[in-house]
């Protein structure tokens, strides 16, 4: 569970734009936490969604049904990361620099409401990190473990999965002076690197995927 938290956690869209919210002017903190608070609610209703769904299948299926759809959901998940990753590393797609302009208009003049729904929207529509995420709630989900100890594995993975919504922020709010410095190098860091470092990182998360749906077959 840990590769695909620590996977899904890289998300250099979220950081670019938590950078700009917090090294801008108005109320950047509340702006850092609007957005990440939006960036929480996919995530979040993709885990509450696979304990139900899941764990309701899980309870009426047999051990080797669940064995196997598990496995199906690993194979089908890394199908869409190795995809992902392909296209990231080969096809060059350019970093999405008016996303990002976007918001630092927004820095200026946050609009607290709007930030929430787009923080939600930009996390929503990352693929890699989505079908990350969705996987492991699932293996959460199948984990015969008992109700608590699977909230609690939940709410470290949500932790881990949001450091790079959350973490910005949070720096911010304990140390605005030394988030200011190091904030910008790491936003321009990660704009420019953003392809490569996604590509490679899905590109792993998904063979190791494939690997593991095709030995559980």
């Amino acid at each position: 569970m840990l590769p695909l938290a620590l996977g899904a956690a890289v998300n250099t869209r979220v950081l670019a734009v938590e950078v700009v919210l917090l090294t801008g002017r108005g109320r950047p903190l509340a702006g850092g936490v609007a957005f990440g608070g939006g960036a929480a609610v996919p995530l979040l209703l993709v885990a509450v969604l696979d304990l139900v769904v899941v764990g309701a299948a899980v309870d009426l299926a047999s051990l080797t049904h669940a064995v196997v759809a598990s496995a199906a959901i690993d194979l089908a998940a890394a199908a869409v990361l190795l995809g992902v990753a392909l296209r990231l590393l080969w096809r060059s797609p350019s970093f999405p620099e008016r996303h990002v302009a976007r918001h630092h208009a927004e820095a200026r003049e946050p609009d607290l409401c709007r930030l929430f729904m787009s923080g939600a929207g930009v996390m929503a529509s990352d693929i890699s990190t989505m079908a990350m995420f969705v996987t492991l709630a699932k293996d959460i989900a199948v984990a015969r473990v008992g109700f608590p100890w699977q909230a609690l594995v939940l709410v470290l993975a949500l932790a881990i999965a949001l450091v790079t919504a959350w973490g910005p922020p949070a720096l911010y709010a304990i140390r605005p002076d030394l988030a200011r410095r190091v904030l910008g190098p790491v936003g321009k860091a990660a704009r420019r690197h953003a392809r490569a470092v996604t590509g490679l990182l899905v590109g792993v998360v998904g063979v190791y995927l494939a690997l593991r749906g095709l030995l559980a077959l």
